[in-house]
């Protein structure tokens, strides 16, 4: 994807070893997603449960540069409209505690 001038992946999953890919991407390409959706997109999800799991995406994919958190379905919003609000207060958290912004 890179080479064909591709600078953003919309739908980069958990699954994906998203670390792995940041390290051999080395900043030329953007990866976007890495929730869960599994955990945080249900009816029955609580908000702990949601800001664990965006928590645990920031954390563990924002040192590595080039990633943006969401849900990785393609179109914005989530399907529980409970959701979408804890994760972009969640983010907005983790950005000011970490980066003062």
């Amino acid at each position: 994807m890179v080479e064909l001038g591709i600078d953003i992946w919309q739908g980069a999953l958990p699954e994906n070893d998203i670390p792995k890919l940041q390290k051999q991407l080395a900043g030329r390409m953007t990866l976007m997603g890495g929730l869960d959706a599994s955990v945080v997109d249900r009816a029955d999800s609580t908000e702990e449960e949601i800001r664990k799991e965006v928590r645990r995406a920031c954390q563990t994919y924002g040192p590595g540069g080039h990633f943006i958190p969401c849900i990785t379905y393609g179109a914005p919003g989530c399907l529980f409209k409970h959701v979408d609000p804890i994760i972009n207060d969640e983010i907005d958290k983790y950005n000011k505690e970490t980066y003062g912004i």
